[in-house]
């Protein structure tokens, strides 16, 4: 290798005082229209956007039981990451019985009468 593009790979990179100045202020223009487009949407129009959206999917009564067991599961056990509290919890669902899974399945039943309601104001 030449000796040229060796002193140019072994001298560090200097960043200049005008260039981290400009670094700033194509940040702080950023942060300024960021800011901006975040006040010039109105309610109204996020509103109508809700409303043009089509409902949730309806839940099962096995994501009902994920839904009211997890957070208390995650809270008795923090050293599980959210995948493996979530296949403790499947294995518990598993382990239920027809009877322990009523009150989960009328939730459920609860939330279809929601999205039928919802799918035909649609």
């Amino acid at each position: 290798m030449p000796k040229a593009k060796e002193q140019l790979s072994q001298e560090p990179t200097k960043i200049t005082k005008a260039s981290q100045e400009s670094r700033t202020i194509k940040k702080s223009k950023k942060d300024v229209e960021s800011s901006q487009g975040s006040a010039t949407s109105s309610p109204a129009k996020s509103e109508k956007a809700m409303e043009s959206l089509p409902p949730k999917r309806v839940m099962t009564s096995y994501m009902c039981f994920i839904n009211a067991r997890r957070p208390g599961f995650v809270e008795s056990n923090p050293n599980l990451s959210m995948c493996e509290a979530v296949s403790a919890l499947a294995k518990v669902w598993n382990s239920l019985t027809p009877d322990q899974k009523v009150q989960y399945d009328k939730i459920a039943a609860v939330d279809q009468k929601r999205f039928d309601k919802e799918t035909k104001e649609i």
